[in-house]
């Protein structure tokens, strides 16, 4: 894959691999949890989207953000 591609979208296809093993009875684990929270941001110039990411980015609950991404490392470590 690209470098420069996001980690997510390099990580899908094992996601896929991993689920098919799983249907064919190849593995034994428990399926893989996944959730995605985002934005599509869709304004024509680039330098209206840039500002309307920043906007987003400012308005955000930086608090809340980082208990949620504690909590998901920690489910990981514990389910890995």
């Amino acid at each position: 894959m690209r470098p420069g591609r996001p980690r997510l979208t390099r990580r899908i296809p094992s996601i896929h691999r991993l689920n098919r093993r799983l249907r064919r009875g190849q593995v034994s684990r428990t399926p893989p949890k996944f959730g995605l929270n985002g934005f599509l941001i869709t304004p024509a110039p680039k330098a209206a989207a840039r500002k309307t990411i920043r906007q987003i980015a400012a308005q955000a609950d930086r608090e809340g953000n980082d208990g949620f991404a504690h909590s998901q490392a920690e489910f990981v470590t514990a389910h890995a």
